[in-house]
Parts: structure tokens; C-alpha cells; sequence
């Protein structure tokens, strides 16, 4: 789901307090954005990877490395992320290979 704009939450809010007096856009504003990543070559052998979220600000952000199917990033002290604008950088503190997935979810 891509971020809800200022714009359309006002219309949202508008249509829903009509219904039933919620502020719709208000809630769909602040939904978490998720997705995943797929290593690239470029990307492989990276202490760090960055992802664009869409979001305009990423307050808070979570993700798990796999490998093969298997968590690679089973260890919370091993894993940092890190937010600036719409971005999360995402390390392990070993390098990803290609084909890694990143899954993540950004607030």
C-alpha cells in the first residue's frame, strides 16, 4: 500500500464521518508500509543495504534477512536499522549475498 497523501486523507476522513464519523485517512495515513528486497549483484557482498520505502519519514522500521528460506539475521544485537526521509538502512554486521530477501515493514 503506498503512502495515503494529505489530500486524500482529508477526503477520506470527509466521506467516512458521513458514514460513521471516523477519521478514515487519519488511520490509513499511518498504516505501516511493508515489502522485500531481493539482493542484487550490485548490492552484493554490502555491509549495508538502503531501501526507499515510498514513505515522505520513516519513524520506526523492522526486517529480517533470509537466506535460502532461513533467517540469517536470527540475533536482534547483530541487525541495525537505521531511518533518514522515506529510507531504511538495513545491516547485519556480516556482508548479504545475492539473493538474499530483506522483508520489512516501515511506520
Amino acid at each position: 500500500m503506498a503512502e495515503i497523501s494529505n489530500a486524500n486523507k482529508a477526503k477520506l476522513n470527509k466521506m467516512n464521518r458521513a458514514a460513521q464519523n471516523v477519521s478514515l485517512g487519519n488511520i490509513l495515513q499511518a498504516a505501516p508500509i511493508s515489502g522485500s528486497h531481493t539482493i542484487t549483484d550490485a548490492e552484493a557482498n554490502a555491509s549495508a543495504v538502503t531501501i526507499a520505502t515510498g514513505l515522505t519519514a520513516v519513524g520506526f522500521g523492522l526486517a529480517q534477512i533470509f537466506r535460502s528460506g532461513s533467517i540469517v539475521s536470527a540475533s536482534a544485537s547483530s541487525l541495525k536499522i537505521t531511518t533518514s526521509a522515506g529510507n531504511m538502512t538495513i545491516s547485519q554486521g556480516s556482508s548479504v549475498i545475492k539473493d538474499d530477501l530483506i522483508s520489512w515493514v516501515a511506520f
